[in-house]
């Protein structure tokens, strides 16, 4: 498995674990987590905190966009183009 491929299999566990109990099917890397339920307004400060905690990054405030969060593949080449 890739480097994005290990940061996109942590992200949908991330995302899953924070939708726990709520029904919804596994997320895969082309969903669109606004779209598809599994984040909203409240919930992207919490993916944020524990997408910045699991990988030891730090998103600036102009990455903050939907765009950068809407999709696991997304967050993942943002996270790996922070790591060293």
């Amino acid at each position: 498995m890739s480097g994005k491929e290990n940061i996109e299999e942590k992200l949908r566990e991330i995302v899953m674990r924070l939708n726990e109990g709520r029904g919804l099917p596994p997320v895969c890397p082309a969903s669109d987590l606004f779209e598809e339920g599994y984040v909203d307004s409240f919930g992207f400060f919490e993916l944020l905190s524990e997408v910045e905690t699991a990988f030891g990054v730090k998103f600036d405030e102009k990455d903050l966009t939907k765009e950068n969060f809407s999709r696991i593949a997304a967050i993942a080449k943002s996270v790996e183009g922070m790591r060293p």
